[in-house]
């Protein structure tokens, strides 16, 4: 993922950078189980945060929090969502030595 791809789903207000990446941390510290990155962004579109536009801010969301040590990369899935065309999925554990 390159750097300008990072700034552009970051930087604009409306995009509720902030609000993802506190929602994955608070997800992340009450969950002991792999999760794919399917499953967290399922979880937010139930949450009261502002919705963003694009979801793909959940990916620079995640490369932080690996970056951050709160998480590790687990494995792949599949998406079980039909509009994943049954893609790759991440999957991803709390990271032991991390921030949670």
């Amino acid at each position: 993922m390159s750097e300008q791809y990072l700034e552009q789903v970051s930087a604009p207000i409306d995009n509720y950078y902030s609000h993802v990446l506190t929602f994955c941390r608070g997800y992340i510290t009450f969950n002991d189980q792999p999760f794919s990155s399917e499953q967290i962004i399922e979880a937010y579109k139930a949450s009261i945060f502002p919705q963003p536009r694009e979801y793909r801010v959940f990916g620079a969301a995640m490369k932080q929090l690996k970056k951050e040590g709160w998480i590790a990369h687990y494995g792949f899935a599949v998406y079980k969502n039909p509009s994943g065309h049954k893609k790759p999925v991440n999957v991803w554990i709390k990271s032991k030595g991390g921030n949670t």
